[in-house]
């Protein structure tokens, strides 16, 4: 009779900084950073990398302690990255998608939420399906709410949401913490 017991497992959550993200996309969207491993279609790379360094808690970008992920050495079910590549979760455009806005029930990892056009704003992501046929192709993030703008690698460049084809199929999410148990 009302003798209930909780299972909960106890974790700590740290805070997405937008300006850390923003920061790091500032200052590589132009040009690759070292410790990361590279490719010809770097957009979702990128974007990890910036969402990563967004949740970090140290300054500087030489060391792996500047970033958080989620290195339990399984490819497909870890987000992480180094020089020698990347987990499944960390570079694909639709895998990156489904991994961080995944429940993930008492696991580390990162926490995000799907968002609208209109909720977008300095550290959300935007991925663009270029034939509108389900598949995304590209990922961006956003590095200034008014007008938007959005940084991206493999076309390195900085773009307005305007230059982005109003026939893309585009969907968005904000990360918002990394929490470990």
């Amino acid at each position: 009779d009302g003798d209930y017991s909780v299972n909960a497992n106890p974790y700590t959550s740290y805070a997405y900084s937008k300006t850390r993200a923003v920061n790091y996309a500032m200052e590589f969207y132009n040009r690759r950073n070292s410790y990361f491993y590279s490719t010809s279609r770097n957009c979702t790379n990128f974007v990890s990398q910036c969402v990563s360094y967004g949740f970090g808690s140290t300054t500087g970008y030489t060391t792996s302690t500047s970033y958080r992920m989620r290195n339990n050495n399984n490819i497909s079910t870890g987000w992480f990255a180094g020089s020698g590549g990347g987990s499944s979760a960390w570079e694909p455009v639709n895998p990156h998608w489904t991994y961080m806005l995944s429940t993930k029930p008492n696991a580390e990892g990162p926490r995000a939420m799907e968002i609208s056009l209109s909720q977008v704003g300095v550290g959300d992501v935007m991925q663009l399906d270029f034939d509108k046929d389900g598949t995304y192709e590209h990922s961006v993030i956003c590095v200034q709410a008014s007008p938007l703008k959005f940084a991206q690698n493999t076309d390195d460049a900085l773009k307005l949401f305007t230059q982005y084809s109003s026939n893309y199929g585009k969907r968005y999410y904000r990360p918002t913490s990394y929490r470990v148990y």
